[in-house]
This record gives structure tokens, sequence and C-alpha cells, in this order.
């Protein structure tokens, strides 16, 4: 059976950051290398999967980076524990490591064992990897009150001397066991405890802990911190909410299968955690109910052993800012291939650029960004975020273009449903200021979000937005070499060379 190079889907746990990568090779070696895998009782390991990395280098000329590691290829072994290593290699073999990840059946034991092997990979020939230095690690989880958690789930990082992750959040249990018993390799580990109980919902990290023996880890959750959403009461109309923290543990683990931690009170490891949060609010006028979804845009929330903290959120929304964003206006332009001149006035634009950026945050009364909204229910038994996709809501910020010349609406987001890219608009906006509509003229970029009851009302604002043209291409080139500065004094000009006025 081949290692074969594959596409691999990663789900954060972040709700806005699921994402793919696929891998690269570049060498094909004249001999198909063979791996052997035994368990640890030294009987072949069929099923057991075989992953190899490669360490990234600094390319010649640049700075040294810090370690990290690429997946290259991966594979099961077939039933006499063997895999035959095909396709692509990077050209430094001594760059490669392989990861083993498998279970096995104890002597005189009625339940099966994880383990874990590591091993730099050799170019040609048998490579057996036997575990016979793996040992045995009792792996367990508490509650806050100290009482065994009945159903965990177990992750191990498979780290280098430096510290760099290998091989991310294998997991070794499914939820499901107390404690379980995982064989590994002597070597550096981050080690994750993740549960769902009626006491709670646990997510416990270890990081760099030294595996030199046989040994127990035990996630005490005494030690944890606990964090709850402390959304404003009913005298505000909140009914219910739920949060989602996340940080580079649950990137590690639950973010690789797509999963979220989410409650409205969970306990973790002391550290630093972002969050995200829904709020539910009851609407007035006996509608359905409105969900909000809010960011945490400030620090991170810094969670200490054994305390309590609180995120807040709700209460009220308003508009932080709504203004030109040239940064990203820039970056766009830049791709276009032409020099970006910034303008005198933030409110104007070149049409050879070919569109306008704004940018723009609702907040609630503790600085939360908004991102989301829809009506219905995150009441027990309402639909959850998937493992492959948060719901962001239907409803979203206004965003339309009018003309003041003579009233004409050049671009209405009302006009396009609700496609779920249309949430950009909490966040920023653009307009295509290169279509042939859209002649030198000033513009209305008029912002809406509707009533809803946080807002108590519709929330309105509006940027003038001047549209003007080079008259050639010969003076677009000579801006985009520096040679023209683009100011006030200049637009007048240009417009009425463009027009003919």
């Amino acid at each position: 059976m081949m290692v074969k190079l594959q596409q691999v889907h990663s789900f954060a746990s972040r709700p806005d950051k699921q994402s793919g990568f696929s891998c690269e090779a570049w060498y094909e070696p004249d001999t198909s290398p063979v791996i052997q895998v035994l368990d640890p009782e030294g009987q072949p390991a069929s099923a057991a999967r075989v992953t190899l990395y490669c360490r990234e280098q600094a390319k010649p000329g640049e700075a040294a980076v810090s370690p990290s590691y690429r997946l290259i290829g991966s594979e099961e072994t077939d039933r006499s524990g063997r895999v035959h290593v095909s396709g692509g290699l990077p050209l430094n073999l001594a760059d490669i490591m392989v990861v083993v990840q498998g279970v096995f059946h104890p002597l005189f034991t009625a339940e099966s064992c994880p383990f874990v092997y590591r091993s730099p990979f050799q170019g040609s020939g048998l490579l057996t990897l036997h575990g016979a230095g793996a040992v045995p690690v009792k792996l367990g989880c508490t509650d806050n009150r100290g009482e065994l958690l009945a159903a965990a789930t177990y992750y191990a990082t498979v780290t280098d001397d430096q510290g760099a992750a290998i091989a991310p959040g294998l997991v070794l249990s499914e939820m499901g066991q107390s404690g379980i018993t995982a064989y590994l390799e002597p070597g550096a580990y981050h080690l994750f405890a993740y549960s769902r109980a009626e006491s709670g919902t646990y997510f416990q990290a270890k990081w760099s802990v030294p595996i030199n023996g046989a040994c127990a880890q035990t996630f005490d959750g005494r030690t944890a911190g606990k964090v709850t959403l402390a959304a404003d009461t009913a005298a505000d109309g909140i009914l219910n909410g739920r949060m989602y923290l996340y940080n580079q543990g649950t990137e590690q683990t639950l973010g690789r299968s797509g999963e979220v931690l989410v409650g409205r009170e969970l306990y973790v490891s002391a550290g630093e955690y972002s969050c995200w949060m829904d709020v539910e609010v009851k609407d007035p006028e006996g509608g359905e109910n409105w969900i909000y979804i809010f960011e945490n845009t400030a620090d991170r929330i810094t969670v200490q052993a054994d305390a309590s903290c609180e995120v807040k959120a709700g209460k009220k929304l308003s508009l932080d800012y709504y203004k030109p964003d040239h940064a990203l206006l820039e970056t766009y332009v830049k791709k276009l291939g032409i020099r970006y001149v910034p303008e005198e006035d933030p409110t104007c634009v070149n049409k050879a650029y070919g569109v306008f950026y704004t940018k723009q945050r609702f907040v609630d009364a503790y600085g939360n960004a908004l991102v989301g909204m829809y009506r219905g229910s995150i009441a027990p038994g309402a639909a959850k975020p998937s493992k492959r996709g948060y719901y962001f809501g239907n409803l979203h910020a206004n965003f339309m273009v009018t003309r003041l010349s003579d009233g004409r609406v050049v671009y209405n987001s009302r006009d396009k449903g609700d496609l779920p890219g249309l949430r950009q608009f909490f966040r920023l906006a653009f307009w295509s200021v290169a279509r042939p509509v859209v002649r030198p003229d000033k513009y209305r970029l008029d912002l809406t979000l509707d009533h809803n009851p946080l807002a108590g009302g519709p929330i309105e604002a509006s940027i003038l937005n001047t549209v003007y043209a080079a008259p050639s291409p010969d003076l677009v080139r000579e801006q985009a070499a520096g040679r023209c500065a683009l100011t006030s004094e200049t637009v007048g000009s240009l417009n009425a060379a463009m027009t003919g006025s």
C-alpha cells in the first residue's frame, strides 16, 4: 500500500477560520522505502496511521524561521503492518519525521490502548518502528470537585526538542471513556482533555510534558478557571446566550475536526483565549427572537487557575466607526500593478483603481463587534453550529450607493437577497467604480442596519465619495510612477477633461 500525497482539510475551532490546505513534494526516490510498524508487544500493527512531516527551513537569504513542520503524506499500514513510501519527497531526507499512531490490545486486558511513535526518516530499505521504548501513560480528567469525569476525549501533540509541534492533536480516544492508558515513545508532548458532562464542559491542557517513563497524567478540574457568559439579564430583554472559546490548544485539537468549545459556562486551563458570543434577545413585538453574534475584539480573555472570569455581551448596539479604508485599497491596487498614490481627500478615488473600500464596526455596550444576526432561538434543543460550518445568520447591514447628480442607485445590497457573503458589511464594504455606469461624479455611500431590539431603531451613516478619472493612459502611468500628485486641486480638472465640461 502506498503513501499518497493528499489534500487535507482543517476546520478551525474558531468559527470564521475554516480552510483547507494541500501537500507538495519534489523528489521521487529510486527505491521505495518500507516502514514496518510493530505494536508495543512486537506484533505487526495493521491499520496504524503512518504520517510523514517535513521540517520547514528558511530559504537562502531569508532570516531564520521558528521551527515548524509541514505534512507530506499519510497512509495506513496493511495487514502485515507495512507501508511502502512512494511519491515525491523533499530532497533533504534528514528534515523528515515519521509519526505513527495506532491501537493494540495488550495481553490480559479487555480494552485496547493507543500508541504513538516518532522517528527520523531513512531514505531506503526497511525502517522498523517497534515501540520497544514506548511507556504506558495513564490519562484521566476530573471535574471542579475532584471527581473523575465519566467521559472525555484525550489528545496528544508530538513535539520536537525545541517544543515545535510535529504532529498536532492526535486523537487518543473518542468521547466516552473516563480514563485511558496510552503507550507513548519518550519525548515531549502537549496533552489535552475535553469533556462535555452534566457537571460542565471542560477543556484542559498540559504543555510540553516530558514523557520519560511510565506515569500518570491527570487533568485536575479543581485548578481549571471558570468562564461564564454574563449576558445582561431579562431586564434588557436578553433571554439566553452561549460563548465559544478558542486558543492554540483548541486549534490543535477540536479545530482539526471542526468541533467548537461552546457553552454558557466553561472550565478551562489557565491561559489566554479569544471569544465569540451568541446572545438571544426577546422581540419586543412578540415575534421571533433575535440572535446577535459578537466577537471579542478587545484584549484576549485571561483565565486564571481556580478562579472565575465573566464575559459580558449585549445591552445595546451602536456604530463604532464608518470610514474609507485606504489600506485595503492600496493592497488591491498594488495587485493590479499600479502604484498607489495617497489621496489628500480620503473620500476621493481614481476610477482607474477599480474599487473603493470602507471599513465599519458595530459594537455592543462592551466593545464586542457584531459579526452576524438572525431570528430564532438558542434555547436547549435548538440547532447548534455544525462541525463543518458556523451559521452567521441571514441578517446583515445594508450598503447602498447613490449618484447625487441624478439620484440613480448604482448598487444596493438589498437586491442581493441573503447571500452568506453579505455579512461582510458588518466589517467592510466595497463598490466597483470601474463599471461603465459609474461616471466621474459625487456618490453617497449609505450604511444601514435596520431596526432591531439592541439598537432600539435603525442605525444609519453615510460617506460622500468623489469618483474621478485620469484623462489618458499616459497620465495614469505618470500617477503610477509618482510623478503626478492626486490632490483635491487636480480632481476638478481631471473630471472636466474626462467629461468635456
